[in-house]
């Protein structure tokens, strides 16, 4: 049985990041391989954050959720629901508290998700080669839906790390991307076409495959859009809900 690694996004708390862990593991699962998920040390992030240190950004956080145009009650729901999100999904994914960084595979597979996202703030993600396969202990090195985010050409290139990172991406034995931004940044820096697959969230059947989604009954029609907070205008919502 092939001993198969996960470099992704699955300590981060948003349903996104989660769904498309737990369905890339379950797709290879399906193939006969042991799976296992493999975390990076994170470095400080390319652009440098003005917050003065850890507090100063969880209270910044708060308040961003205090000014949504929600009920108290909406509000109060989404902050225990972050507070708790580790303890109830984690195991799902199969992740302990427990780092594992670098283990002996056969294969590590980074993505999906934002997983060459290196061009940001965020210190929970920062800017990580590991991201990009340095000091990886597989006997290949793979990508598979992976995506720059907003990471484009242009900020690489502004930063200087646009060398760095085409260094450690002709290494891939192989690269997959899932949008058009991604695939022209390797292209350019690796001078050869990545292949474009569809993030595993579309591409596992979790209706009827998943054992973990709750069954019920809606008689009316619906729509569920899912979006970070606050990048959807009033005039959106309005226009959504109609």
């Amino acid at each position: 049985m092939k001993k198969v690694g996960i470099m992704s996004m699955q300590r981060i708390a948003n349903y996104g990041s989660f769904l498309q862990a737990y369905a890339l593991r379950k797709l290879l699962e399906k193939e006969g391989c042991s799976v296992v998920f493999v975390d990076y040390h994170v470095d400080k992030p390319v652009i440098v954050n003005d917050e003065r240190n850890q507090f100063v950004r969880k209270f910044n956080k708060v308040i961003e959720v205090i000014e949504l145009r929600a009920s108290l009650g909406q509000k109060v729901s989404y902050l225990k629901h972050k507070q708790s999100f580790f303890k109830k999904y984690l195991p799902l994914l199969g992740v302990s508290e427990l780092m594992n960084y670098n283990p002996p595979l056969d294969c590590l597979i980074v993505g999906s998700d934002e997983v060459f996202n290196c061009i940001q703030k965020n210190p929970n993600v920062g800017y990580s080669l590991e991201l990009f396969g340095k000091d990886n202990n597989a006997k290949r090195l793979i990508s598979y839906a992976a995506s720059f985010g907003n990471t484009t050409l242009d900020k690489l290139q502004a930063y200087a790390k646009d060398r760095e990172i085409s260094t450690y991406l002709k290494r891939f034995d192989a690269i997959s991307v899932r949008d058009s931004n991604s695939g022209e940044i390797v292209k350019k820096l690796t001078g050869k076409e990545p292949i474009y697959n569809l993030d595993p969230v579309l591409t596992y059947d979790y209706m009827n495959e998943c054992d973990e989604v709750p069954q019920f009954s809606i008689e009316e029609k619906y729509l569920i859009l899912y979006a970070y907070p606050g990048r959807i205008s009033d005039e959106e919502a309005k226009w959504i809900s109609i």
